[in-house]
């Protein structure tokens, strides 16, 4: 729902992706691509996009498959709880 609302992907593609919420503040989303790939998606890419939920619209934070430790815009607790996945243990947040 935060992809297709912020115009990153089209209603057809949501079987694509997973969306998590933060369970810090659900305001936060992230959304990445389904593996393996279903066969009615095209190619997708490989990294992770970060939504924001400002006056209830869903708004494009940022995207990438590779994030420093402080990601311009996301507070720390957040990214911690929306990345964790994505980090190794030995990287930023443990």
């Amino acid at each position: 729902a935060a992809a297709v609302a912020g115009h990153d992907i089209n209603a057809a593609q949501a079987p694509c992706v997973r969306v998590y919420i933060s369970t810090v503040n659900g305001a936060w989303a992230a959304v990445d691509f389904v593996y393996p790939t279903p066969k009615a998606c095209h190619e997708p890419a490989n990294g992770i996009s970060l939504y924001h939920r400002i006056h209830e619209l869903w708004r494009f934070v940022t995207a990438g498959s590779s994030f420093s430790c402080r990601i311009p815009g996301v507070p720390k607790r957040i990214a911690r709880d929306l990345l964790r996945r994505y980090w190794s243990p030995t990287s930023c947040f443990g």
